[in-house]
């Protein structure tokens, strides 16, 4: 029985390590991009910009990949949070013009 409780921790543990990444391999600073330099934030606050309702179809599938792992016709709700503060004065320049199509694109609506 001691053995059989001990493999459970030990199932546990592994678990754990597994959800948390707690044991996984840290990239090498070389290999690492910019972007990366400061930690992730618990906890992610912004001005909802827009709400818009979707169904998973396969049309949608294709044009955005993230959602493949949603069964089609599944109901969605893509929220578009201003996150300006958290990025860099570089990454906003970069992405300015996609920014801006969005914005004409909600002013259209």
């Amino acid at each position: 029985e001691e053995k059989n409780q001990q493999k459970e921790t030990m199932s546990k543990i592994e678990t754990t390590s597994t959800i948390t990444g707690e044991d996984s391999p840290q990239p090498q600073p070389q290999q690492q991009q910019q972007h990366y330099k400061r930690p992730l934030p618990d906890k992610v606050e912004g001005h909802v910009v827009e709400v818009e309702h979707m169904i998973v179809t396969p049309d949608l599938r294709k044009r955005l990949a993230f959602l493949s792992h949603l069964p089609l016709w599944t109901d969605i709700c893509v929220v578009e949070l201003d996150l300006h503060r958290y990025l860099s004065d570089a990454t906003r320049s970069s992405l300015k013009q996609e920014f801006d199509k969005r914005k004409s694109r909600r002013a259209k609506k």
